[in-house]
């Protein structure tokens, strides 16, 4: 699927749901497909991917905070206590949640809670990297070429996949359309760029999550 034509079939989708819904809060447009062509997981009516190219497969060991998760080699599943790796997901800026390290922002509890609920544990996602021009080897999933944050985590794209199908969701995107994180900037990362700005734009639009409850 093209970029405009995404873009266009996600406005679409936003605008069935708003006339249809006059006078009720906005809801999920996924809600509106029948049952069997619901994913099992709210979308907020992301559109699905195809298989991403070089995409590895972890499975969710927890969730950190709304946009933070870590990770493990599905090979260690049956451990009780695996060597895991935090996640950051690229192009989406969740509110803070109350820690040691960070103080609560306004529906930083939300965020947090709506990714558990996503990607409980043992969850499989598939971890894609971007093209940042400063990483060697760029567009493999390597431990040795791994973009790090400041705080040491890898900085990638995360995809589900939905049950039984070739569909790939991807939950940065997910969030952004929920009105669960803010989308900044890429900082040299360009896959998406311009989807999760959309995402974002219809979030606002729809007053969703922390552009309707906080005071943005």
């Amino acid at each position: 699927m093209t970029p405009i034509s995404r873009h266009i079939l996600l406005r679409v989708i936003v605008l069935l749901v708003s006339f249809s819904l006059v006078g009720v809060a906005p809801v999920a447009a996924q809600d509106t497909a029948s049952p069997e062509d619901r994913p099992g997981f709210e979308t907020f009516g992301a559109l699905p991917w195809e298989e991403p190219p070089g995409a590895v497969p972890y499975l969710v060991w927890d969730v950190v905070d709304g946009d933070t998760i870590r990770v493990i080699d599905p090979k260690d599943k049956d451990d009780p206590d695996p060597w895991w790796e935090p996640v950051r997901m690229i192009g989406v800026d969740s509110p803070e949640k109350d820690g040691p390290y960070t103080d609560e922002e306004c529906y930083g509890q939300e965020a947090s809670k709506f990714l558990a609920e996503l990607l409980p544990r043992g969850t499989t996602v598939y971890l894609q990297v971007d093209n940042d021009p400063d990483i060697p080897d760029d567009r493999e999933f390597l431990d040795t070429g791994m973009e790090l944050d400041d705080n040491d985590r890898w900085l990638v794209h995360v995809y589900i996949k939905a049950e039984g199908t070739e569909d790939y969701y991807l939950v940065s995107e997910i969030l952004a359309l929920g009105g669960y994180a803010e989308v900044p900037g890429y900082r040299g990362n360009t896959y998406f760029e311009q989807e999760l700005a959309d995402a974002e734009a219809i979030a606002r639009e729809e007053h969703r999550g922390l552009w309707g409850a906080c005071d943005t």
